[in-house]
Parts: structure tokens; C-alpha cells; sequence
């Protein structure tokens, strides 16, 4: 954890209350504090940062490192960001199938136009299957599939 990402989340816990004079604060002193060392990238670069050539850019603000371990078995095997697992579809890439995303939230992107943001946060169970046929050649049929998307 950094000086930055601690006053980022200040900056977020603020914006969630709604306390916006405290986000104000916040945010200017974030830029005070840690202006030179984030940046935002372009509305052309937004699905790059999460890209590996893209990991750890100026608009990371908190990133953790994940690694597969070489003495551990089934799911902590990863090490780091369990989220990712968490979300996967149930039986893929050791995948829990947990807070899938719902239609309304597609829906949403959809009515908004907003490509961009759907793309980098949405999977369909389609394109997961295609993305794991692609790089293992077979996959074991996901289970469990509430919604159809995944984060």
C-alpha cells in the first residue's frame, strides 16, 4: 500500500458518502502529495491498462502482484488477487463463479453506448469458453452459470 492508493480510497470512501467538499480536499491533496507519480490515460488506452504491457502504468493507483506457486495445490496455487478465480466461470481455470455480473448491468452499458467499459469489464460465458479453448485446447463445462457474464 502506498501514500497514493491510501489517499485515493480517502478520496473514494469520501465520493461514496457523498461528502463531495471532502472529496474536493481529498483529491487536492492527492494531487498535492502524489500528482507526479499517476496519470490518466486516453479513452483510446482505458482497455490497455489492463493489458499486461499496460500493468503497473501512472493509472494504477493499487495493483497486486499475482504469481503461481510452485509448493501449493488447486486454487492457492495463485497467489495475489484471488478475485480473478473468484470470478471465473465454476470449473474453469479452478474458476468459483462468484458476484457475476447481471443483464441490467449490460443493459445499462448498452442503452449508454458505453463499448468501452463493457468490453473491459464484461465476459460472456461465450467468450470465456473461447478464451480457454483457445489457450488449453478442451475445457471442462462451466456449472453453475446464474447471469451468462463474468467480471
Amino acid at each position: 500500500m502506498t501514500k497514493g492508493a491510501a489517499i485515493a480510497m480517502q478520496t473514494r470512501v469520501y465520493l461514496y458518502e457523498k461528502k463531495y467538499d471532502e472529496v474536493k480536499k481529498a483529491f487536492e491533496n492527492f494531487q498535492k502529495e502524489c500528482g507526479n507519480e499517476y496519470s490518466l490515460v486516453s479513452p483510446e488506452e482505458y482497455a490497455w491498462q489492463f493489458s499486461l504491457q499496460g500493468e503497473h502504468c501512472s493509472a494504477s493507483i493499487l495493483e497486486i502482484n499475482m504469481y503461481n506457486s510452485a509448493t501449493e495445490s488447486s486454487y492457492n496455487v495463485n497467489n495475489g488477487n484471488r478475485h480473478v478465480l473468484m470470478s471465473m466461470p465454476r470449473n474453469m481455470t479452478i474458476g468459483f463463479g462468484c458476484a457475476q455480473p447481471t443483464q441490467a448491468l449490460v443493459d445499462a452499458y448498452d442503452a449508454e453506448g458505453d463499448i468501452i467499459r463493457k468490453n473491459t469489464t464484461l465476459l460472456s460465458t461465450e467468450e470465456a469458453i473461447e478464451i480457454e479453448v483457445a489457450a488449453k485446447g478442451d475445457v471442462t463445462p462451466v456449472t453453475d452459470d446464474r447471469t451468462g457474464w463474468y467480471n
